[in-house]
C-alpha cells in the first residue's frame, strides 16, 4: 500500500475513534491503530487531554503499549526506530523538495515554530471543545493543524484537512450541528472554506510552493474564528456539546 492510502486510512481510523469517543476502549483501539500506522495525528493527544477526554487517550496508551509488548520479541529493533522517528519528528532539519514548510524556517529556532503552534491549536480547541462547546468543528480543526507538528510536511499529509474543509467530523451525532449550524452567522463559511482547498491543491514552484501550507493556516484560523463566533453566539441558550471525562 502507498503512503498516500496510508494517509487516507490513518485519517479513516481518526474520524471512527472521534466518533466513538463515548466508549473509551474502542476510540483508543482505534487511535492507537491510526497513531501505529502513521504518526500525523499526534497532536491530537494533546487535544483530547484539553477536551476532558483522558480516558480515550489511557487507552490508547494501553493499546500502545499492549502491542509493543507483545511483538517486542519480532519487531524490537522497528521500536527503537519507530521512537527515535517520535524524538525527531518536530525538531529534525526540515527536508527539501516538496515539503511545503518554507526554507526560511530550516534554522534553529524557527524550525520548531510550526510542530509549537500545532500543539497550541490543538490545546487551545481541546479547552474550547470544552468549556465553550462545537466538539465537532474543534477536533476538525486540531486534526487540520496537526501534520504542522513535523518540520517536514508533505502535499499527501493535508489530507487531514479534508474534514474542516468539508465542515464535517463524520456525521452528526445526538445534539451536534447539522445543516445550516455549519455556517457561519454571517454566511461566508462556505467561502474560507473554498479558498483553503484550492490554495491546499496548489502545487507550484517557487514562492507558490507554500500555497499549501497557506491554505492549512487559513482553514485553522477560520475554523477557531468559527468556534468563537458560533459558541458566543448561543452562550444564552445552546448547548455544550458531548460529555468530558470524569
Amino acid at each position: 500500500m502507498r503512503y498516500g492510502n496510508l494517509n487516507l486510512v490513518t485519517l479513516g481510523l481518526c474520524l471512527a475513534a472521534w466518533r466513538l469517543r463515548d466508549r473509551a476502549p474502542i476510540a483508543g483501539f482505534l487511535l492507537a491503530a491510526a497513531l501505529g500506522l502513521k504518526l500525523l495525528p499526534l497532536a491530537l493527544v494533546v487535544f483530547l487531554l484539553a477536551a476532558g477526554r483522558w480516558r480515550v487517550v489511557a487507552w490508547t496508551a494501553a493499546f500502545g503499549l499492549a502491542a509493543v509488548a507483545l511483538s517486542w520479541p519480532w519487531l524490537g529493533a522497528a521500536w527503537s526506530d519507530y521512537l527515535r522517528v517520535l524524538a525527531a519528528i518536530g525538531s529534525g532539519m526540515p527536508a527539501p523538495g516538496s515539503n511545503v514548510v518554507p526554507e526560511a524556517l530550516a534554522g534553529a529556532p524557527l524550525r520548531y515554530l510550526l510542530p509549537v503552534l500545532s500543539l497550541m491549536v490543538a490545546a487551545l480547541a481541546g479547552i474550547l471543545a470544552r468549556v465553550r462547546g462545537q466538539e465537532g468543528r474543534a477536533f476538525t480543526t486540531a486534526l487540520a493543524a496537526a501534520p504542522l507538528l513535523a518540520t517536514s510536511v508533505w502535499f499527501p499529509y493535508l489530507v487531514m484537512a479534508l474534514p474542516g474543509i468539508l465542515g464535517t467530523d463524520g456525521g452528526p451525532r445526538h445534539g451536534e450541528e447539522t445543516g445550516a449550524d455549519r455556517h457561519d452567522a454571517d454566511g461566508h463559511a462556505g467561502g474560507w472554506r473554498a479558498a483553503s482547498w484550492l490554495a491546499i491543491q496548489a502545487q507550484l514552484a517557487g514562492a507558490a510552493r507554500l500555497l499549501p501550507l497557506l491554505g492549512v493556516l487559513l482553514l485553522v484560523a477560520g475554523g477557531l474564528r468559527d468556534i468563537l463566533r458560533r459558541s458566543t453566539a448561543t452562550s444564552g441558550g445552546g448547548h455544550i456539546l458531548g460529555s468530558p471525562d470524569h
